[in-house]
This record gives C-alpha cells, sequence and structure tokens, in this order.
C-alpha cells in the first residue's frame, strides 16, 4: 500500500514529543514527524513539562498527548530508509545484530515528515 501523498492534509493524535519534534500517530502508523520548524510561530519546547507549547496572543496551548486531541497536519515528505539487514542469517553468536531492527530508537523504515504550521492545521480545537 502507498503511503499518504505529499500535500495531503490528515488528521492524527500525538503519540510523543521530544526536544527534536513532535511524532504523531494515525492509529496504524505512528512515524510521523512534524520537526519544530514546521510548527507554529510561537512554538516552544517546554523542558519543565516536557512538552511543546503553542504561545500566541490568545495564551498558551500545550501540544499534549495525554489530551488525546485530534491534530491535523499536512504531509511535506516521505522518506523511505533502507533496513540494514545482514544477507544471510547470522551465527548464534551475533544474534544481536537481528535485534537491533526492532530498535525503538532506530529511524523507522518509513518516516513521514509533516507540517502544522498553517492556519487549520494543529490541534482541531484551535479552529473550532
Amino acid at each position: 500500500s502507498s503511503g499518504p501523498f505529499i500535500g495531503e492534509v490528515l488528521t492524527g493524535k500525538i503519540a510523543r514529543s521530544s526536544p527534536e519534534g513532535l511524532w504523531l500517530t494515525v492509529g496504524f502508523f505512528d512515524n510521523i514527524f512534524v520537526p519544530p520548524h514546521f510548527m507554529l510561530d510561537g512554538s516552544e519546547w517546554d523542558p519543565s513539562q516536557n512538552l511543546w507549547v503553542w504561545k500566541s496572543e490568545h495564551g498558551e496551548a500545550a501540544l499534549d498527548p495525554r489530551f488525546d486531541s485530534p491534530v491535523r497536519f499536512r504531509v511535506t515528505n516521505s522518506i523511505f530508509k533502507k533496513e540494514e539487514r545482514p544477507l544471510e542469517a547470522p551465527p548464534a553468536a551475533h544474534a544481536d545484530v537481528g535485534a537491533r531492527v526492532h530498535d525503538p530508537n532506530a529511524p523507522p523504515p518509513y518516516q513521514v515528515m509533516a507540517s502544522i504550521k498553517d492556519d487549520g492545521l494543529g490541534l482541531v480545537i484551535w479552529w473550532e
């Protein structure tokens, strides 16, 4: 199946956040990454809350995964990464090489880059 196309607007939820950016999920797929430069102007990482916070003239809005709020985003890019799998099954002594594929911190083989920077994007409740 093909992934989302560039420019497509989708609705997902915040999976997790880190100083590097925001990870979104659409349920079956959760490798959707929003870097800070694709967030609304005024978005800042708050180390005390471990959250991204959007600061505007209307106040502050935390991008908090615990709220489970829908987030509208635009697909800006998608990246396929080659998995570095050994060509043949490794000997038992090197069985941990295969485990690397399941490392949760490793970059996913397919990743979508997304933007929540434009009007109508970001937390859906902001625009209701």
